[in-house]
């Protein structure tokens, strides 16, 4: 699957810090999705393949915005060398970034006839937005874009986490459905955050005051499932409305990395029961998936072992470091040993 980063001074321009923290998240989001990345605004975007490097691009541009957002690709569709299978993706007016996977796509560009230079999934997403959005009644720019997103969100199967840019206005609308994570921080009342994986907010602004505050204090802002956001100038996460996704015909399952998991598995995690889509991951795959995952996070692997259901791993007590990055998913063992749960340690969407 892919990471979505996002950042947003409240009042001004992004400094210098900010764009590097920006870059951090992306950098950090590369270690599990090194296909491709991409950080854009509303006048500038830059998207190559391969993990992150900017030695070729000034990004001292995005500190004449006051935003900027990222994108890490782990490729599922369309090749990573054809950089217009990258994101983000751009049409008219607008620009978006996605996370997930839209399984009916293939439908969907023979029934709408949608014709583009990329193969990949996501830009279905774009192109009917736009599409909506220039079929629109409605007398407000944004009250089209609003309806465009709900009328989209009709037409699609599948899991995704969106941002989308009017490049015109400079409004910037999140949404995502429930098989999708997100997490929103503000910091100082002066910098939004943003970024799929959580963890990267306890490694940003390490020399400021209220890293400390947010470790001990905060918790990210709630991000409601089927529910439109805006974020602009004027307003921070201001709910527009919500969306409702066609009912999918097949489930996918997909853990970090794009690996799935054999239906057992996934009856047992999920409930889900209706001949999901699927391929048995091999469990000397799923330890290095693990491994991966944990080296990621630690830049080690501790010891570790499988616990009897084979549904999470078990490391011992001693393991401070593995405690303070992972102890909002941790439980304890009767012997005081820490119980990750793979469910929510692997599986990104469902």
């Amino acid at each position: 699957m892919c990471e979505l980063q996002f950042i947003k001074r409240i009042n001004g321009n992004l400094t210098n810090k900010d764009v590097g923290e920006l870059i951090k998240m992306l950098q950090f989001g590369s270690l599990r999705n090194p296909d491709a990345f991409g950080i854009y605004n509303n006048k500038v975007f830059f998207k190559n393949a391969g993990i992150v490097d900017l030695q070729n691009f000034d990004v001292g541009v995005f500190q004449k915005s006051n935003f900027a957002i990222g994108h890490n690709r782990y490729k599922t569709t369309g090749l990573a060398e054809d950089n217009n299978n990258n994101h983000p993706f751009v049409l008219n007016d607008f620009v978006l970034s996605h996370n997930g996977i839209i399984y009916n796509d293939d439908q969907l560009k023979t029934n709408f006839n949608i014709k583009s230079d990329t193969d990949t999934d996501s830009y279905v997403i774009l192109w009917l937005i736009d599409h909506y959005f220039n079929k629109s009644q409605k007398q407000y720019r944004r009250d089209k874009i609003i309806e465009a997103i709900k009328k989209a969100n009709k037409k699609i199967e599948g899991t995704l986490s969106v941002f989308l840019l009017d490049a015109l206005t400079k409004d910037i609308y999140y949404f995502k459905n429930d098989c999708t994570s997100f997490y929103f921080m503000e910091f100082n009342k002066s910098v939004l955050i943003g970024s799929t994986n959580k963890t990267k907010f306890k490694y940003l602004y390490l020399n400021s005051g209220f890293l400390k505050k947010f470790r001990t204090e905060r918790e990210p802002i709630s991000i409601k499932d089927d529910t439109i956001y805006l974020i602009n100038d004027e307003v921070i996460l201001r709910e527009l409305g919500t969306f409702k996704n066609k009912e999918e015909s097949n489930k996918k399952f997909y853990g970090y990395g794009g690996g799935t998991f054999d239906k057992s598995t996934l009856e047992k995690w999920t409930g889900w029961d209706d001949n999901p889509q699927y391929r048995e991951i091999k469990k000397e795959d799923l330890t290095a998936q693990i491994d991966q995952t944990l080296f990621d996070y630690m830049g080690y692997i501790p010891e570790y072992r499988f616990n009897s259901g084979k549904d999470g791993i078990i490391v011992e007590k001693g393991y401070f470091d593995f405690y303070n990055i992972f102890k909002d998913d941790l439980t304890r063992t009767s012997k005081g040993d820490y119980f990750l749960d793979l469910k929510k340690f692997l599986i990104a969407t469902c």
